[in-house]
């Protein structure tokens, strides 16, 4: 195998290469969009598993509230005197006692439409209208006149023909529980008539996809209650959902309408109902559609690409080396003067510049001596320019510091300390602004500043005020070089200096909400309205294109602004507030910077 590669021609090698990313990227996706769907599968049966558990556990808590009422009522005096009584009198009597309670029992519970007494004789009490199809159905499975038999047990549904509607019961026999009785002796049964509505509430308060479908079935496997019209309550459910929902397996694959559905049912105690969901499978996948085109797309570009790069790699690889085979193979030795051309900056542009180097010194080997020793020559006098441009570049500073120190030494000998002052602080502001750093402490940059205005008091004697107002732990922070200082400059210049009357400046600093701040005031000419405008819109776009029509007073504040937010991000910054003729605040935002 690696000796057919090695024999195997370059470009055939690449054009494998990239069948074989295609083959690579097309199996890896499978691989994502299976794994991605084995998952989101596995969800969606833990939720619908979930479901059926808070499902099953509410209808039982209801059902626990039913036999717990019924419980009461049995043990009720007047519902045990109403059954054993056998003068119609006092039954009638009893009647109209339980008619002021039963209401209560009813009230308690929403799935309780009725309540029925039965007594040993079958005489029957009450309140509303019963379904006395429930009532047959009950005396045949559960024999209520039978004394022996004992019954406490919920009911499969019956339709009542005169609503249309369906109901099921709730079961109970009742025993004589007074004083000097015996307390096994049965004498009647308490019936709870209960609704399937309620039940239709659980199942629509039940959110999964939108074809998702909910069904209760009782114990003759006939349909209690669903959230989909297509099942009808009382019908009866096909044989092979039947077989599926009574599988000890949790989770089952049935098809229903042309539709597979994912199957799961959970049984409820007691009544030995079962509540099943149906969920479509092309619904759980749906989320993954998403998925499958970006997936698509993704290959289609990677093709794209494929193809693309495979292009320019043969272009940029096999035709370098075919040309220069070909060269090769034409080349006469005695005629050397032949030279391959290329505009390739890469290795095998290299390699054409060597071979043609080589060609070269054949082609001048009776010139050798002299063309070597006049390259030496160039290459010697190019470094030593080199060296003498270094060296004159690292003599300008220090010839800047040492004119200044002289100029410092003529204002000592004349006296004349404005010189002295001024050169001091230009040479201060001079070593600050070539020194490496561009990050430095707050201090070094408020140094420069107030050498800056010490240049500015010489200049224009005391026709401006100076207030500096600083917190004092700022100044061991770090922050950005040469950001207050042009900011002043423009105040001075572009503010106070147009001003006739005296001008007044206010440096403040402080840091909140770990910023930095800084506020440059002035009460100087301020900026008109129309370019006061301007120059706002032009610092939140961030760009320095200056003012039309203006003296670009605001270009200096746009670049500073500019490379605040190029170094930071655009939450930094400046902000500017001015009136014409009364004043200017421009306000610094800085990051606090670490060592």
């Amino acid at each position: 195998m690696l000796a057919s590669l090695k024999s195997m021609k370059l470009k055939k090698q690449l054009l494998l290469l990239i069948l074989i990313s295609i083959l690579f990227m097309f199996i890896l996706e499978v691989f994502y969009y299976f794994a991605i769907s084995t998952i989101i599968q596995s969800r969606s049966e833990k939720y619908a598993d979930n479901l059926l558990t808070q499902l099953v556990e509410r209808i039982e808590t209801s059902n626990q509230n039913v036999k717990k009422a019924t419980e009461l009522l049995s043990f009720n005096k007047y519902t045990q005197l109403f059954l054993d009584s056998d003068e119609a009198a006092m039954k009638q009597t009893y009647s109209e006692i339980l008619a002021g309670i039963t209401p209560y029992f009813v009230q308690s519970n929403e799935q309780v439409s009725n309540i029925i007494l039965v007594d040993m004789d079958g005489i029957k009490s009450s309140d509303h209208r019963y379904p006395t199809t429930l009532l047959d159905h009950i005396e045949v499975q559960y024999a209520l006149y039978d004394k022996t038999r004992n019954t406490h047990a919920f009911t499969d549904i019956v339709k009542d023909p005169v609503t249309d509607t369906y109901y099921y019961g709730y079961v109970q026999s009742v025993y004589w529980s007074q004083e000097n009785t015996n307390p096994f002796d049965k004498i009647g049964t308490c019936i709870v008539q209960l609704s399937t509505e309620k039940l239709d509430s659980f199942l629509h308060g039940l959110n999964m996809t939108k074809g998702t479908k909910f069904l209760i079935l009782d114990a003759s496997n006939r349909i209690v209650s669903s959230n989909d019209g297509s099942f009808k309550t009382g019908a009866k459910v096909s044989d092979q959902l039947i077989s599926l929902v009574n599988s000890p397996s949790k989770q089952s694959r049935f098809r229903e309408s042309g539709v597979s559905n994912l199957l799961q049912a959970k049984t409820i105690n007691e009544t030995n109902w079962k509540v099943v969901s149906m969920i479509p499978t092309h619904e759980i996948s749906d989320d993954l559609k998403p998925v499958r085109v970006t997936g698509m797309v993704l290959v289609l570009l990677f093709l794209l690409l494929s193809v693309f790069f495979g292009a320019v790699f043969n272009r940029n690889i096999t035709r370098p080396i075919t040309t220069l085979i070909r060269f090769l193979n034409r080349i006469e030795l005695h005629k050397p003067t032949q030279r391959l051309q290329t505009t390739e900056r890469n290795e095998f542009g290299e390699l054409y510049v060597h071979i043609n180097m080589m060609l070269d010194e054949i082609d001048k080997m009776t010139h050798e001596v002299i063309n070597t020793q006049s390259s030496l020559y160039e290459m010697k006098l190019a470094k030593k320019q080199a060296e003498l441009s270094a060296l004159i570049s690292q003599i300008n500073p220090h010839f800047m510091y040492n004119t200044l120190d002289c100029i410092k030494g003529i204002g000592y000998a004349y006296n004349a300390k404005e010189i002295v002052l001024v050169t001091e602080s230009l040479s201060n502001i001079l070593r600050y602004s070539i020194k490496g750093a561009e990050v430095v402490y707050v201090r070094e940059e408020l140094a420069c500043v107030r050498n800056y205005l010490s240049i500015i008091s010489t200049r224009f004697g005391n026709r401006f005020e100076f207030e500096w107002e600083i917190d004092e732990p700022i100044e061991s922070l770090r922050m950005t070089k040469f950001i207050l200082q042009p900011v002043v400059e423009n105040a001075i210049y572009h503010g106070l200096e147009p001003k006739l009357e005296k001008g007044y400046l206010k440096i403040t600093g402080y840091m909140q909400e770990k910023r930095l701040f800084f506020e440059i005031t002035d009460n100087g000419i301020g900026i008109e309205e129309g370019k006061f405008e301007a120059l706002v819109e032009q610092l939140s776009q961030g760009a320095a294109l200056g003012l039309p029509g203006s003296d670009n007073r605001g270009i200096g504040l746009l670049n500073i602004n500019d490379r605040i937010r190029h170094l930071h991000g655009p939450g930094f910054g400046l902000h500017i507030q001015s009136v014409s003729n009364q004043g200017t605040t421009v306000l610094i935002t800085l990051p606090i910077l670490s060592d």
